[in-house]
């Protein structure tokens, strides 16, 4: 039996470098298990998204260039160890105090500037783009006004309507927390850690 061709369109790849950047999208997770240095725990976890405004491409054919969007995820943790707090501080552009941080709502970020450094990596012959760096926007740079809608997805304030329009790999993360099955009213069987470790 002869197949349909099947021709594949490769994603356009985030260029490298360091850029101007915005916080566009902030996705609870809900507590996922991890593993840190051979210990399985259950951890928070949030999802960040940032806006590109000076790196553009023309996604759709016809349709005007648009900005990058790159994100990733990290442990929902505000520690002196946790890898988020200095990212949060970055993009406000202050330290927090102790009590400042653990009191911190990230949706506050949402549509803050600040500079982010993007590296390729190779993996199994393949190339993504990651974030390398979050740092404070430079003194002085103004940062273009902000292209694509914000997005905000918490259990508190659940939005079903924006969860459907997620990526497939985000809606079966956050569909096997605990506050997700809480919240559709499935029994939950693990509980959890708030535990404070150095983890993505």
């Amino acid at each position: 039996m002869s197949k349909a061709p099947y021709n594949k369109k490769d994603y356009p790849l985030c260029p490298a470098g360091t850029t101007m950047a915005r916080v566009v999208r902030i996705i609870d997770l809900g507590t996922q298990k991890t593993s840190w240095q051979g210990v399985e725990k259950e951890t928070p976890q949030i999802n960040i998204s940032f806006e590109l405004p000076t790196e553009l491409y023309e996604f759709k054919e016809g349709e005007s260039k648009k900005p990058f969007v790159i994100s990733n995820t990290y442990s929902h943790m505000m520690g002196k160890k946790a890898k988020l707090r200095p990212i949060t501080e970055a993009i406000l552009g202050v330290a927090l105090k102790d009590e400042e941080a653990y009191a911190f709502d990230h949706d506050e970020l949402i549509g803050l500037p600040c500079q982010l450094t993007v590296v390729h990596t190779e993996k199994d012959g393949n190339t993504y783009a990651n974030i390398g760096a979050v740092s404070p926007i430079l003194k002085g740079v103004v940062v273009p006004p902000q292209v694509n809608e914000s997005k905000i997805l918490s259990f508190d304030k659940w939005n079903q309507e924006l969860f459907d329009t997620l990526p497939n790999f985000l809606k079966e993360k956050i569909a096997s927390s605990p506050e997700f099955k809480k919240l559709k009213g499935i029994p939950v069987q693990s509980e959890i850690s708030t535990d404070d470790i150095p983890f993505n």
